[in-house]
């Protein structure tokens, strides 16, 4: 018998999907329904007066609705009709932002006010300072997800763009367990260890990877990662298994992520720099672990604390099958690592 005022907000927040409400009805047994209010936007966000609808009498009490395109906030305060992107502001008449990208270096070729590479139909600026790409293979980035999901125990939950293409950061599931996980009195607080490292690098900054696995052609020429393609080889990853006191598929994950977010985004571009920081990060991820610097890519050195006493060192192999191929070339397909300590 009491009145209900039922307030539905669409947005269409995406680039990869579209979304049309020609069809759209809605049916009340008392009262006609209102739209309240219905944006229309320019390529660049600028809003398309003309078609948009307000109700005025429901607008009247309450403010306008300011998350419109992109559900970034409109701000048109002293009529300077911008929108908030977080780390900058977008003057929506001129698709340009009003301060410079802080990433400017990386994209020389283009201006540090521009939006979206100036092609907003393609791209997207996830908060003004990060141009994403939307053509990504998806099977690959959902095997990803899963592989940091599991990494975590499946505590963690990952957080994406609008048009779910990008990966943001991580955030922590609420729970009992989840807390019990990421205490500081679970292994000296090494998942909260891990967790703080990639979510930092997933959430401050722009930088690309290339997932492959078993089934792409360069698998045999990368192991675990390379730095100068930014390929991740999925499957090498997945070999090492999830013991934080060994070589495992977690550590692997954000030594080669940080190597990426070293070179893309801190400019460390020589290898031994990006490496060097990507090794420091990843012996953190360790418990009672700790690898030594001069590793190749086929085996290295490692120590234990045994109370505060610390181990000789301890040596581990990585194992391959040798495959020739139809041309008389030998490959080496990674299968696990050997350690000797007993």
């Amino acid at each position: 018998s009491d009145s209900m005022d039922v307030r539905l907000r669409v947005v269409d927040a995406s680039v990869g999907f579209r979304t049309f409400f020609d069809s759209v009805s809605f049916r009340l047994l008392r009262d006609a329904a209102k739209i309240i209010q219905e944006n229309h936007y320019y390529p660049f966000g600028q809003n398309m007066v003309g078609i948009e609808e307000k109700d005025q009498q429901s607008t009247s009490s309450q403010e306008e609705q300011k998350f419109q395109y992109n559900a970034k906030e409109k701000l048109d305060e002293f009529g300077l009709y911008w929108t908030d992107y977080g780390n900058r502001n977008m003057d929506l008449q001129t698709g340009r932002f009003t301060t410079v990208d802080r990433f400017a270096e990386k994209y020389t070729a283009m201006s540090c006010y521009g939006y979206a590479a100036n092609n907003p139909v393609i791209f997207v600026d996830i908060n003004g300072d990060s141009l994403g790409f939307v053509n990504t293979e998806s099977s690959l980035i959902i095997r990803f997800e899963t592989i940091i999901r599991n990494s975590f125990s499946n505590f963690i939950n990952i957080t994406k763009t609008p048009d779910g293409k990008y990966i943001t950061g991580l955030e922590k599931i609420k729970s009992n367990a989840a807390d019990a996980y990421f205490s500081e009195n679970n292994m000296d607080g090494v998942h909260n260890t891990a967790f703080t490292i990639l979510n930092n690098h997933l959430s401050q900054g722009k930088f690309d990877v290339s997932l492959i696995d078993s089934k792409s052609l360069d698998h045999s020429h990368v192991l675990f990662g390379s730095f100068e393609t930014g390929q991740i080889d999925l499957d090498d990853m997945v070999l090492l298994g999830g013991n934080v006191q060994k070589l495992n598929t977690r550590s692997t994950v954000i030594h080669e992520l940080t190597e990426q977010y070293a070179k893309q985004v801190l400019n460390l571009t020589e290898f031994d720099d990006a490496h060097e920081y990507a090794f420091d990060k990843e012996v953190k991820s360790y418990y009672n672990f700790i690898p030594s610097r001069g590793r190749t890519s086929e085996s290295g050195e490692y120590r234990r604390f045994h109370g505060n006493v610390l181990t000789n060192p301890f040596r581990y192999h990585m194992t391959f099958d040798i495959m020739p191929t139809r041309n008389n070339k030998i490959i080496k397909k990674f299968t696990g690592v050997v350690y000797d300590e007993k």
